[in-house]
C-alpha cells in the first residue's frame, strides 16, 4: 500500500511540474492565451559615417520616430563610425541578412549590382542644390531607383541629400592645370576615378576611414568631399585648401534588406516608411543651408578658399565621358540618365 501511495504522489508531482513548464513556455513565446505582450522588434542600422554628420543625425531621427510611431514596439539601434564595418561590408551584410539595414552611398551599392544609383553623381549633372533636390523628388526618377534596388535585394526607405562636393588639398589648386600629375584619394567608384583622370590627376582607391591618415602621410595630396564631411572628419587639419569645383551633388540612401522588410506586418511596414519620410525631410532641412554655414566655419578654422571665376574647363574635361560612364553601368543606368536629361531640358 505504501508503495502504491508513493507512486501516486510521484505521478502528481510530475504532472504539476509539466503543467508549470507549459505555462512558462507560453509566456516566453508571447502566446495570446497567456496574455503576454508582443515581443519587441530590434533592428540594427549600420552607418559608416561620423555620428555628427547630418546623415547620422537623420538616422538618429529615424530611430526616434520609429519608437514614437510604434509606441515602443519597434526599436532602431544605430551603429555609427563604421562600428559594423565600412560601407562595402555593411552592404554585403545587409544583403546577406546579418545586418537588417543601414545608411549607404551610391559607390558602395554599385559594387553589388545596383548600377542605376551612381548616375545621380555624374559630374555637373545638377545646377545647384535646389535642382538636385527637385530631380530626386521626381516620381519617375524615384521609381527607377527604387526598382533598381529592389531587384537586387534592397528596400529603399529614404534619400539623403548632401551639398556640393569640392576638392580638399594639401596645396592650393588655382586652375585645372594644377591638378595634373597630383595624387588624389578616390573611392572604388568609376565616376570619381574618371573625373580625377579627366582633370589630369592620379586617383588612388583608399577606404573612406583612411582618408585622414593618407593625407597626413602624403600618400595622397587631395580628395573630393562635401564641406560637411570635411568638418566632421576634420580633414582640413591635414588638407588646408578648399578648391570649390562644385562638381557633384551626392545622394545617399537609407536601405533595408528587402526580404526582412517584407516579413513585417503591413502596420510595421507603414511605421518604417513614415518614419523614413520624416527623417528625409528632417535631413533636407539640415542640408539646405548647410554649405554656407560650413564654409564660414572652415574659414574660421583658417582654411584657404580657392574660388574659380569660370568652371567651364572642369566641366568640358568630363562632359564627353558622361554618356560612356552611364552605358558602362548598364541599361538601368542609361534609362535613369536619359530621364534626368529630359527633366533638365
Amino acid at each position: 500500500m505504501r508503495l502504491l501511495k508513493m507512486m501516486l504522489f510521484s505521478i502528481l508531482i510530475l504532472s504539476l511540474v509539466a503543467c508549470g513548464g507549459a505555462d512558462e513556455s507560453s509566456t516566453s513565446e508571447g502566446s495570446s492565451d497567456s496574455g503576454s505582450e508582443e515581443e519587441k522588434i530590434v533592428i540594427r542600422a549600420a552607418n559608416y559615417k561620423n555620428e555628427k554628420e547630418i546623415t547620422s543625425l537623420a538616422l538618429d531621427k529615424f530611430a526616434e520616430e520609429v519608437e514614437r510611431l510604434s509606441e515602443g514596439r519597434v526599436e532602431i539601434d544605430p551603429y555609427h563610425n563604421a562600428e559594423l564595418g565600412d560601407e562595402a561590408d555593411s552592404i554585403e551584410r545587409i544583403l546577406a541578412g546579418s545586418i537588417e539595414m543601414g545608411e549607404v552611398g551610391s559607390s558602395g551599392l554599385s559594387q553589388f549590382g545596383m548600377n542605376a544609383t551612381p548616375i545621380n553623381e555624374l559630374p555637373y549633372l545638377f545646377d545647384d542644390f535646389a535642382d538636385f533636390r527637385e530631380i530626386l523628388n521626381n516620381e519617375e526618377v524615384r521609381g527607377l531607383l527604387s526598382e533598381n534596388l529592389e531587384n537586387n535585394g534592397m528596400k529603399l526607405l529614404a534619400f539623403r541629400y548632401h551639398g556640393a562636393s569640392h576638392i580638399m588639398s594639401t596645396s592650393p589648386l588655382e586652375s585645372i592645370e594644377d591638378y595634373k600629375g597630383r595624387d588624389f584619394r578616390a573611392p572604388e567608384f568609376d565616376i570619381t576615378i574618371e573625373l580625377l583622370k579627366s582633370w589630369g590627376g592620379s586617383p588612388n582607391v583608399i577606404p573612406y576611414t583612411e582618408v585622414y591618415n593618407a593625407l597626413q602621410t602624403g600618400v595622397v595630396e587631395g580628395y573630393t568631399a562635401t564641406l560637411t564631411a570635411t568638418l566632421s572628419e576634420r580633414t582640413y587639419e591635414v588638407a588646408n585648401n578648399l578648391n570649390m569645383t562644385n562638381h557633384m551633388y551626392t545622394p545617399s540612401y537609407l536601405v533595408m534588406n528587402k526580404d526582412y522588410f517584407e516579413s513585417f506586418s503591413s502596420d510595421v511596414q507603414e511605421i518604417l516608411l513614415e518614419a523614413a519620410k520624416i527623417s528625409e525631410d528632417y535631413q533636407i532641412g539640415l542640408a539646405e543651408d548647410q554649405e554656407e554655414k560650413d564654409l564660414q566655419q572652415l574659414e574660421a578654422e583658417g582654411v584657404n578658399i580657392v574660388k574659380y571665376d569660370d568652371l567651364t574647363p572642369f566641366k568640358e574635361a568630363i562632359a564627353d565621358k558622361r554618356q560612356g560612364l552611364a552605358e558602362a553601368m548598364g541599361p538601368e543606368a542609361v534609362e535613369l540618365y536619359e530621364t534626368i536629361l529630359k527633366i533638365n531640358e
